[in-house]
């Protein structure tokens, strides 16, 4: 029984509201870009789709204490950078030699490792078409995912 509390107490701990955050080539508006929305701290979003392209991320709505950390191989595995807390809400990764190195993602929490599993954002996204493009909808908007 004390097992399953602490699961279940786990479960609702390591689940946030949604942190979103865009991935970006350069600070210039007109940069190719991810926009996502991370919706579970210790799980590791990689970004197949924009490996090794990031030069900049932003973010917004990310908890007090969590952290975001970039690793620069798949499933948040090798080098890795550490943002800052919740305050800076961005991060130039030429700052650290990590200008298009970036791979994946997560949120730490309480945790160095992905305890709430991988994904890969970008493999999220297949499309589902109707035959009707105004009713045709993507894994990767249901997924929060934004590929501009």
């Amino acid at each position: 029984m004390q097992s399953i509390v602490f699961l279940f107490t786990l479960f609702l701990v390591s689940s946030i509201d949604a942190a979103r955050l865009v991935f970006s080539t350069s600070a210039s508006l007109s940069a190719d870009h991810v926009n996502y929305s991370a919706d579970k701290t210790q799980r590791c979003y990689s970004l197949s789709c924009f490996n090794n392209k990031a030069a900049l991320v932003s973010w917004e709505d990310l908890d007090d204490g969590d952290q975001l950390v970039f690793y620069d191989d798949d499933n948040c595995k090798g080098s890795f950078v550490q943002g800052k807390k919740k305050s800076s809400r961005a991060l130039e990764f030429s700052t650290y030699n990590f200008k298009g190195k970036t791979s994946s993602f997560m949120i730490w929490e309480y945790s160095t490792y992905p305890l709430n599993g991988m994904i890969d954002i970008c493999k999220e996204k297949a499309i589902l078409t109707t035959g009707n493009s105004s009713s045709s909808s993507t894994k990767e908007e249901e997924a929060g995912v934004q590929v501009v």
